[in-house]
Formats: structure tokens, sequence, C-alpha cells
């Protein structure tokens, strides 16, 4: 998958788990909330759910889209993202090489073939002679898919594509529930509330990184640091702010991110040889576009991840 990471596959590696046969209640998924094996995960939202298996246990981390399942025994893991651009674009995508990070692509020895209703295509492993990997993908009826990657020793790769077409099994579609809706504000301002949000940007030397707190009190708190180098000095940069936020419209469509800064900012900066403090009246007033797409979070058209709020609540 060309320009796809491990954030739209399903990465398995151990041995063969069998998933519970007792009927449980589905869990409606959290953020940074530990499973235990047996456990029916659920997003109402995507219209879509799991088992984790036995022996298992698995989390969705603060800022990370993929949900973890672990099996410490086994040494294994499993990463489920939902993907969905449909069906024939996610075939066009398993027929590239497959980067799961910098070091590990999965480059594929076959093109995709439908099996029982599955999509299923076999890689090898760049840097890795020893390791297999297998990508299957489960579509709903819609443009839905839970999109699946086994990596394994070739050892014990056959009983780890029995362990990935397990979870496949497991996984049920539904109609997608709408989202919480907010009172007045029509629901990004529930949304919103309590969030951390975190953008970051590097290229060329260069970096950026930026938070904002949306506390449940109606306050936020934004810092963001910048720095790089070039010609053979080096530069770094900080600012922080706070004030009142507000979040307009509903969640089936745009919104609006309103900060409304207080009193006083400041920025820090230094070069070699000098550091500068500067301070200002503040006041100011800023406003995003918030849009949600594919389960991803966008400001003015860049993309924030959702990580945890140990700030305030």
């Amino acid at each position: 998958m060309s320009g796809v990471t491990a954030k739209s596959l399903l990465v398995a590696m151990g041995l063969y788990c069998s998933l519970c046969a007792t009927s449980v209640t589905a869990v409606e998924v959290q953020q940074n909330q530990l499973y235990e094996g047996g456990t029916l995960i659920e997003s109402g939202s995507l219209g879509l759910s799991f088992k984790i298996p036995d022996g298992w246990q698995g989390a969705w981390p603060a800022g990370s889209e993929l949900f973890v399942l672990e099996s410490q025994a086994l040494k294994a893991n499993i990463f489920v993202y939902i993907d969905q651009s449909g069906e024939q674009a996610l075939m066009q995508q398993m027929a590239q090489p497959v980067p799961l990070d910098a070091s590990v692509v999965l480059y594929p020895k076959s093109a995709p073939q439908k099996r029982n209703g599955r999509l299923t295509a076999d890689y090898s492993i760049g840097n890795m002679p020893n390791m297999e990997g297998r990508i299957s993908a489960v579509t709903g009826k819609g443009s839905t898919s839970v999109a699946l990657i086994a990596v394994a020793d070739q050892s014990t790769a056959a009983q780890v594509w029995k362990v990935a077409e397990t979870v496949a099994s497991s996984v049920k579609f539904s109609a997608p529930k709408p989202l919480a809706q907010g009172g007045g504000d029509g629901g990004w301002s529930t949304y919103m509330r309590g969030r951390h949000i975190v953008r970051y940007y590097s290229g060329s030397g260069y970096h950026e990184e930026e938070h904002i707190w949306l506390c449940s009190n109606g306050e936020f708190y934004r810092s963001g640091n910048s720095g790089g180098y070039g010609g053979g000095a080096s530069g770094a940069t900080g600012s922080q702010g706070s004030g009142r936020w507000e979040a307009q419209g509903s969640m089936n469509a745009q919104g609006r991110l309103i900060l409304q800064y207080g009193p006083g900012y400041s920025m820090q900066g230094s070069t070699p040889g000098f550091d500068w403090n500067e301070s200002g009246p503040g006041g100011e007033r800023v406003t995003f576009t918030l849009a949600l797409a594919n389960n991803k979070l966008y400001l003015d058209g860049t993309q924030w991840l959702r990580d945890g709020n140990n700030r305030c609540q």
C-alpha cells in the first residue's frame, strides 16, 4: 500500500488462539482503557465490533488510531485499524509495498485475491528473510473495511494466519450510530470537550509541535515549539497562551473551534549565543474549521492527533 502505514493495517504475530464462544455484551471502545480477553469491542460511530481473543488484552492508546491487542505469553501484538476507502481502492493499495515503519516494508508476492468474501495477499519482509506476511481485509456492505496484516516467522506462519482469520471472523458490521450530540451547540462542543489535541510537522531540517488542551470548564491552554538548522546554525522557538474556548456546529457537518485568548502571551527563542523573550497584550481571537474524515480530526484541513489529557478534564 503505497503511502499507507501500519495505521491502515492489522498486524498479527503469534500462535493460534480461539475466541470465546459465549455471548458477551459489547463495550464501546474508550481511549486508555485496558480490556481483557473475551471482551467484545464496539465502535458505534463506525458500526463495527470484534472480540479480543482469550489470553490477550487490548487497549486504544491516546493519540493513536490503532486498537492494540497484546499477548505477553506469545510476545505477539495485533493492531486493528478501520479503512473507509472502499474495496477497490483497498485492493489497489494491497498490490503495492506496505511500509509498516521506517525499517519494515512488506513486498507483495502475489496480487490480491478475493477468497471467501475477503481480500487476501501474501508478502515477503524486505530486511527479514525469515519472516512472512499476509494481509486479509474484511469489508462491510458499505465502504468500511477492517484491514488485517499478519507477520510471522516462517516456522509459525500457518498458525498465525489462523489467528488472523479468527479475528477476521469475529468482525461484525452494523449501521453506524450518530455521535452523541451536545446541548444547543449541536455536538462539536461535546466532542471537543476535555480533549488534548496535537499537531506535528517536520521536513528539510525543520520541525513544529503544537498542543491544545480544551478543558471541560471552558478554559484552554495552547503551547508550541519549533526548531531547525541551516548554514551550520540551529535555532528554536516556543510559545504559550490560554483563554476560553468554544466549539460550534453539528457533528454531521463541519464545525468551528474558537479560541479567545486572555491577557498576555509569551514567546521564547534561542539561537547560538543568543536567547530572547517576547510578550504581548493578548486578547486575540482565533477560529479553526473542524472536520472529521475517516475518523481523523482536522483543523483547517490539517490533521491533529487526539492524545491523553493529563492537564485538565
